[in-house]
């Protein structure tokens, strides 16, 4: 049963979040349950139930070609990867506002440069070491990524920083989740991908269900003014089991999501380890082969000098 528990939780996060659309996910303050109607709200009453359904589906869809053998390697691996970016953005065009105005701040602005700073060194840090050794030690590789950095945040903070800019949503999303998948992809080993991506796409999954709980309880109040034309404060509601079995869900997925990319990695770390052993002793088999060879060459010209 051990053996199989990743591919279990991998299937089962999903799968409970799914569900949450016949959870109910909102209600009124118990003091207040039956002074106005409705008191409480399922999942598929409100938009967010059916986000939670959408990304439950689509996580189990991910898990399980994360969980397939083949999308370690070569095509099958583009193919997972691409499903992600489509599947999120897709999401991100069916449920949420078509564009979003925001101001990028510094701070954000130094979060960007780094994750492109990283994306960089992680692509080009092997080659760079290969070709100059010293970049490979522990304080240089620091000052590296404070210069690469740097750089970025200035051509940043010369285009976009402080500024208003109006994104739309879909692209913002399908923008960024190419960024995750890049990054995923920068690491080695390169076959486990996948399995990054679906680590990154379990926490952002974690964060939408998290911060919706203020959404799901002004989607209450809502109802409650289209059903009777008036409606309670949004102090006296709150969240439900719905919302509770959805951070759960996640949570879940997370934990297998995790176990599954360490259980490759130890396989990996261990095929390459007995690789290279092989190689070593493939290397001295025929070093001891040659010594005997040339021995024996030795041994038969010294026996043929004596006889004649």
């Amino acid at each position: 049963m051990k053996r199989y528990w990743t591919g279990i939780t991998l299937a089962l996060g999903p799968a409970i979040l799914i569900t949450t659309v016949v959870w109910e996910i909102a209600r009124m303050v118990p003091d207040y349950a039956f002074v106005i109607s409705p008191w409480a709200i399922e999942g598929h009453e409100t938009a967010h139930g059916w986000v939670f359904l959408t990304l439950g589906v689509s996580l189990l869809v991910a898990s399980m070609l994360v969980l397939w053998e083949a999308s370690t390697s070569g095509f099958w691996r583009l193919v997972t990867l691409a499903f992600f970016v489509v599947a999120g953005t897709a999401i991100a065009i069916v449920f949420a506002q078509a564009s979003t105005t925001v101001t990028m701040g510094p701070v954000l602005g130094m979060a960007l440069a780094l994750s492109l700073s990283l994306i960089v060194l992680r692509f080009a840090g092997s080659s760079l070491v290969k070709a100059v050794p010293f970049l490979g030690r522990g304080w240089v590789k620091g000052v590296l990524l404070f210069v690469v950095w740097g750089i970025f945040y200035l051509i940043l903070a010369a285009t976009v920083v402080d500024e208003e800019l109006t994104v739309s949503t879909g692209i913002g999303v399908f923008v960024g989740l190419l960024l995750f998948a890049v990054y995923a992809s920068a690491a080695e080993p390169r076959g486990l991908a996948g399995n990054r991506m679906l680590i990154y796409t379990s926490m952002v999954a974690g964060l939408v269900v998290v911060l919706s709980a203020g959404a799901i309880r002004s989607s209450l109040t809502r109802i409650q003014f289209e059903t009777s034309g008036f409606a309670a404060e949004y102090g006296e509601t709150q969240v439900s089991l719905g919302w509770f079995i959805a951070v759960f869900a996640i949570l879940v997925l997370f934990s297998g999501a995790v176990g599954l990319w360490a259980k490759r990695q130890d396989l990996l770390v261990a095929m390459v380890r007995a690789r290279r052993q092989r190689e070593a002793a493939e290397k001295s088999a025929a070093e001891i082969k040659a010594a005997e060879e040339a021995y024996l060459a030795e041994t038969a010209a010294g026996g043929s000098s004596v006889q004649a």
